[in-house]
């Protein structure tokens, strides 16, 4: 059971993009969605939060300067380096040092249920070096390994510390949504990340 208060979430409208947003405070209920696909915050007494089914989320936390943040990295997000330009940004505004970070990479869809065509392949070629083996080729389709792709992203700028969860949503629908697998019509799980509170 997660201990946060309602009032304690900072949540964003997610458009697939690459931008960042730091807060220092809860987003009031009253509050309109700032349109961003990560967060950061340094304040133990916020929350931040995001919604997923399929896309990859994310979570960062520096425990050097106590600083969290959460990306939300679907295939537009990768390409446009979301998790490079959070990473940056922690770095920036709270001194964050990329080999300290502890990374998490949280249910998403595996390669094994992401199709895609030959623009974004050719677009994923360009951003990756092919021999990191992000696409996988079979049965006359292509196949994106999303999860790996923001992996090789982060240690390309210096991140060593990666947790994989290696669970696909595709594969796990009574335990999460994919919006692949279920054809559109689900739902959205959060992921959620704070600061531990110091006594």
């Amino acid at each position: 059971v997660l201990s946060v208060e309602e009032d304690s979430i900072y949540d964003v409208w997610q458009v697939h993009s690459n931008k960042v947003i730091s807060t220092n405070r809860p987003r009031p209920l009253e509050e309109s969605h700032k349109k961003a696909d990560a967060i950061i915050s340094n304040n133990p007494h916020v929350t931040l939060l995001m919604l997923f089914a399929d896309c990859v989320p994310v979570l960062f936390y520096d425990p050097e300067n106590s600083v969290a943040a959460i990306a939300h990295a679907g295939w537009q997000g990768t390409l446009n380096g979301v998790v490079v330009e959070t990473v940056f940004k922690m770095k920036k505004e709270y001194k964050t040092d990329p080999e300290k970070l502890i990374v998490g990479i949280g249910p998403s869809i595996c390669m094994n249920h992401y199709e895609i065509g030959k623009d974004l392949e050719g677009k994923f070629l360009k951003k990756i070096n092919p021999k990191e083996n992000i696409l996988n080729y079979s049965r006359g389709k292509i196949f994106l390994d999303l999860r790996r792709a923001n992996e090789i992203l982060l240690t390309n700028i210096g991140v060593v510390n990666i947790i994989n969860s290696n669970i696909c949503a595709a594969c796990n629908v009574g335990d999460w949504y994919s919006h692949r697998a279920e054809n559109g019509v689900t739902g959205r799980f959060a992921a959620v990340i704070t600061v531990n509170k110091k006594n």
